[in-house]
């Protein structure tokens, strides 16, 4: 239990930038939970379920994924210089189309905090970003990981543009999470109606042979799986599920057209 509370403390310290301190407090926590458990009822305390111990970690690592998911934002919808209303809306709409009411509201009340410091001091919190997303990777799986990133293309996506200084970002913030670098214009392809936009999807050429094909589609699968990211909240897993749904989608535009 003690090492989910330091993990869950220091994702969150990262993101005020003190991961140490947080990563302190999760530890405190921890003890006092266990002191909590072990006490009788004769000593006035309940015991907490497993149910309950689950229950607390996966909030606190979805209220953290969702934080590190609007610093990200931030720094991309950033990244020339200004953000216009357009954009805000887009992303608004985003939120509250895919998150339930309290999470979008508090979501946008936190990426409105990190425009506002990134305007105050752009380089400073570029380090602060590139430092806490470095750190993220270690807390997060790989799939996770993918589920983070492929979010935020989403959200770039919202204004129907995502011009260079973007794509620079996004690219940059696919290196500090140690994905793929391929990734980025896969997902950038989803959603398209075109056979080649289906190809990109898969980060296979319409050359690829169709064992190459079906490997290719066998691994997005694996990474993009809706239950690899249930731990952090229904609203992640059902982004994960639409996510799911344009791969299949895209499988099924390349099966039909080479009979598979």
């Amino acid at each position: 239990m003690d090492w989910l509370l330091i993990l869950a403390g220091w994702i969150i310290g990262s993101f005020f930038g003190v991961p140490v301190l947080g990563a302190l407090i999760g530890l405190f926590a921890g003890r006092i939970f266990s002191v909590k458990s072990t006490a009788t009822s004769a000593g006035g305390y309940t015991q907490r379920t497993s149910y309950d111990t689950y229950s607390h970690t996966s909030s606190n690592q979805a209220s953290a994924f969702v934080r590190a998911l609007m610093l990200l934002t931030a720094y991309v919808v950033r990244a020339d210089g200004r953000v216009m209303h357009s954009e805000m809306e887009f992303v608004r709409t985003f939120l509250r189309n895919n998150f339930n009411a309290i999470t979008a509201a508090q979501a946008e009340q936190i990426l409105l905090q990190f425009i506002q410091e990134e305007k105050q001091n752009p380089s400073v919190f570029a380090s602060r970003v590139k430092s806490g997303t470095q750190s993220l990777r270690f807390s997060l799986s790989q799939e996770q990981s993918y589920a983070l990133f492929s979010i935020l293309v989403d959200l770039s996506k919202a204004d129907g543009n995502v011009d260079s200084s973007e794509r620079v970002r996004l690219q940059e913030i696919c290196g500090w999470l140690r994905l793929d670098s391929s990734i980025l214009q896969q997902l950038l392809g989803l959603g398209g109606a075109s056979l080649d936009d289906a190809y990109q999807v898969l980060g296979v050429s319409p050359d690829a042979t169709d064992a190459e094909v079906k490997a290719a589609y066998r691994k997005l699968a694996l990474q993009y799986h809706p239950d690899k990211v249930q731990a952090l909240g229904e609203d992640v897993r059902k982004l994960a599920e639409k996510k799911f749904q344009e791969i299949n989608a895209a499988k099924e535009k390349i099966w039909q057209q080479r009979g598979l």
